[in-house]
């Protein structure tokens, strides 16, 4: 049986970027999301966003 609160995964591309880290922080904020950032370089991504 389906939950009656599912949560959604979005992927974010780029989410080291300008762009994609503000996107990022706008859906991480939003209540059944669960958002994935997609990035090149592991390294810039935790000094980013951690």
């Amino acid at each position: 049986a389906a939950s009656a609160f599912e949560v959604k995964k979005v992927v974010v591309a780029g989410a080291t970027g300008q762009t994609g880290r503000r996107v990022l922080e706008k859906l991480a904020s939003q209540p059944g999301l669960a958002v994935i950032g997609g990035v090149r370089n592991i390294e810039k991504a935790t000094k980013s966003l951690s």
